[in-house]
């Protein structure tokens, strides 16, 4: 064996090592938070049977209101979140604060401003609290002429002022532009510009694939971003999506996920990413899907409830939107096939109970226990939180776990954005005339 291919081998083994260590520092984090809820719970229902040979008025009160009872502990951690309780006071507290100062979490996200805005107004959607929608006309007014500033004069959005133009900055200021839904914020896009930019950033290299910007990296990202613009905007010709399928088909690795390119790894948002795709395209069943379901299946995290990435990898509350939201694009795709007694393929129950898990106290959502929370990972979690909350046919909205005080909104998983909102943009643009 040469030396340096063992030093290759060894630098394998010594990763896979500190992953079975992190790994079981993740478990037993999650273990604990759960016994600890555990014997939360287990004493608020002895406190609830005490107070019930008390007082028969108390068994009265429960018997109408089955999903959640708040009784007074005088323990020290009465203060920490109710297990399945979305506690969205403090998650709106949270993004009221990073919406009206932009210009702080901006300093964090310096080449990603419409992305802030994007994880924000959505996950304010997705709290369904009308206390927390986005009604004040100064607000909205400061928020256009914001992405307004984005938009390059020779199509695309920036990632910030004065900027290159990039694909993700430009799916992420259009999904906001939609989900502020008024014809003005729609009207500010250039489509001509836009479909320009998109052909600019065909990678020459490897046909059906898209540059993230001229001269970038190129990955899947880029591929369902191009079609879903070109899909939303009503800018969709056969020049801009030639040999996307293709791509995407040859993205698939012999483990059924999809990966950024071609002999790449598969990849949890990656997957999602060609899925996507290829469900606006109407082609989903160009990929192996059984053997895509078979990966998809095995990225559940057996303890935590929450999804990973890749194989061999920790959990990320991420995925519980890549992941999880895949698992219901598959049964779009198959018809309903990919789930059991209108169930999607996973435990929607677990997923929620990791989700709700990971919500800081003073607000937002975090990676895993232990990280602190942020605007994106707060996103995705609620996202992916939507999706576990309804059955798989997307009609009954009878798998939460605690309906009264942990709903969300629901959402068109294949874009990530409101039904109507969605609906509503569509229909602007189909009425503006053809990209010549």
């Amino acid at each position: 064996m040469s030396k340096q291919r063992k030093e290759d081998l060894e630098g394998v083994l010594k990763q896979k090592d500190r992953t079975i260590v992190e790994q079981s520092r993740v478990e037993n984090a999650v273990r604990e938070l759960y016994e600890k809820i555990l014997q939360k719970e287990l004493l608020k229902k002895q406190n609830l049977q005490e107070k019930k040979n008390n007082d028969p008025e108390v068994q009265n009160e429960q018997k109408n209101n089955d999903d959640y009872v708040d009784v007074d502990s005088d323990e020290e951690d009465d203060e920490d979140i109710e297990f399945g309780v979305l506690n969205k006071e403090a998650h709106g507290n949270y993004l009221r604060k990073a919406l009206f100062d932009l210009k702080f979490n901006i300093r964090y996200y310096d080449v990603g401003h419409p992305w802030v805005i994007f994880w924000i107004i959505h996950s304010i959607y997705l709290l369904n609290d009308p206390c927390l929608t986005i009604q004040d006309q100064k607000i909205l007014f400061q928020l256009l002429d914001f992405l307004k500033k984005t938009q390059d004069p020779l199509g695309g959005f920036c990632g910030g002022h004065y900027q290159f133009p990039h694909i993700a900055s430009s799916y992420a200021a259009i999904c906001s532009l939609v989900e502020l839904g008024s014809e003005e914020c729609l009207s500010i896009v250039d489509r001509k510009g836009m479909y320009n930019f998109l052909l600019r950033c065909r990678n020459p290299a490897m046909k059906g694939s898209f540059l993230l910007c001229e001269g970038g990296e190129s990955d899947m990202r880029g591929v369902y971003i191009a079609v879903l613009i070109a899909d939303v905007l009503n800018i969709m010709t056969q020049e801009l999506i030639d040999g996307v399928v293709d791509f995407i088909c040859s993205s698939q690795t012999y483990e059924g996920g999809i990966a950024p390119e071609p002999f790449g790894e598969a990849h949890g948002g990656l997957s999602y990413c060609g899925l996507a795709a290829l469900a606006i395209l109407k082609q989903g069943h160009r990929i192996n899907l059984n053997r895509f379901t078979y990966w998809l299946t095995e990225k559940q995290m057996k303890t935590e409830g929450g999804f990973q990435g890749r194989t061999n990898k920790l959990v990320d509350n991420c995925y519980s939107f890549w992941q999880g939201a895949t698992f219901r694009i598959l049964n779009e795709i198959t018809g309903g096939a990919a789930s059991y007694n209108n169930q999607l393929l996973y435990d929607q129950q677990k997923l929620q109970a990791y989700i709700l898990l990971c919500q800081e106290k003073d607000g937002g959502l975090y990676d895993k226990p232990g990280k602190f929370p942020d605007l994106y990972h707060t996103c995705y979690s609620l996202s992916g939180l939507s999706s576990a909350q309804r059955s798989a046919d997307n009609k009954e909205e009878e798998y939460f776990m605690n309906k009264m005080t942990s709903s969300t909104k629901q959402i068109n998983v294949v874009y990530n954005l409101p039904q109507d909102k969605l609906d509503f943009a569509k229909s602007f643009y189909a009425k503006l005339p053809p990209i010549q």
